[in-house]
């Protein structure tokens, strides 16, 4: 009988410990869903925060593209300095590297940069576009049509297509690779009949005649010949043997907005045609402009007085 009321109190007493285990267990598990619940809402703070970052870094690469095209390169800059503290190495910080670079081979250093970064990136194609513009402006013709020929092939449906077909079409024209180009200026009229182009491809390879007049580059400004007394200074891009080569260079530059002519010198009974930018008053104001020249295209430059 006291055996029996022994086990009695024994089983009773391991029931508390049960009950306040219980207790204790479903403390426990309150506890971890308040843990819990507290994770998800960090969580979701957290991804609010992200979102908002992300959304001021869009917007601050979408403002200095939007100062390089009115030609505040400076405040571009500046600008871009602070968005390189957020992410240093992010894809538009690459990308905008190049196009505020003061020197045309620090621009292609970044491009290069970022397409080796990123191959397939949202800007790998102006990326190219860009390089292969140096290369031509520096007269390196089989280089550039190579760049220009890989946006063709890498993205078909690139905005600068019928830019590509233009320049690749140029390129096989100075290196006198006529029918290749004539190839490329036919496929430009039939892709894209109402191109700016159009009027610009040379004389006899499509039917289409050359336009006289210079058009200005997407957010640059023409710059005017002034209208002096006394000495006018040029900045000389070019002297070539051969006409073609030399109306190839100033149609480059034209494109891009500057006011170019082509002159004539007689050396030795040798004709060389002369191709200049530019009309300045002052020595010192057509050296800066011969020095932004150079720092943009990466083309060597001279001088000349008229």
């Amino acid at each position: 009988m006291l055996r029996m009321l022994h086990a009695g109190r024994l089983a009773l007493t391991f029931g508390r410990l049960a009950l306040t285990f219980g207790r204790l267990t479903l403390t426990f598990g309150r506890l971890a869903l308040t843990f819990g619940r507290l994770a998800l809402t960090f969580g979701r703070l957290a991804l609010t925060f992200g979102l908002l970052v992300m959304t001021v870094s869009t917007a601050t690469a979408q403002d200095i593209g939007d100062l390089i095209r009115e030609g505040k390169i400076q405040e571009a800059r500046m600008l871009l300095m602070k968005l390189e503290k957020e992410n240093k190495n992010s894809e538009s910080v690459l990308f905008l590297r190049g196009l505020v670079a003061g020197k045309a081979d620090s621009a292609e250093t970044c491009y290069e940069a970022y397409l080796a970064g990123y191959p397939d990136g949202r800007f790998a194609d102006e990326a190219q576009f860009r390089v292969a513009q140096l290369k031509y402006a520096q007269g390196l013709y089989r280089s550039s049509r190579k760049r220009f020929t890989r946006i063709l092939e890498q993205h078909p449906l690139s905005p600068f297509k019928a830019r590509c077909l233009y320049w690749s079409g140029m390129c096989y024209q100075a290196m006198n690779q006529g029918d290749s180009a004539r190839i490329l200026f036919n496929r430009l009229n039939e892709e894209f009949p109402d191109s700016e182009f159009k009027n610009l491809l040379p004389a006899g390879l499509s039917g289409a005649k050359p336009d006289t007049q210079p058009k200005a580059a997407y957010g640059q400004n023409k710059i005017e010949p002034e209208k002096t007394i006394g000495p006018v200074y040029s900045v000389q891009i070019g002297a070539f043997s051969s006409q073609k080569n030399a109306l190839l260079r100033k149609a480059f530059f034209e494109r891009e907005g500057y006011p170019v002519s082509l002159r004539t010198k007689r050396r030795d009974g040798d004709v060389f045609y002369l191709v200049w930018i530019g009309s300045f008053s002052a020595w010192e104001e057509a050296k800066t402009f011969g020095e932004s020249i150079k720092a943009k295209y990466g083309s060597s430059y001279t001088l000349v007085s008229e």
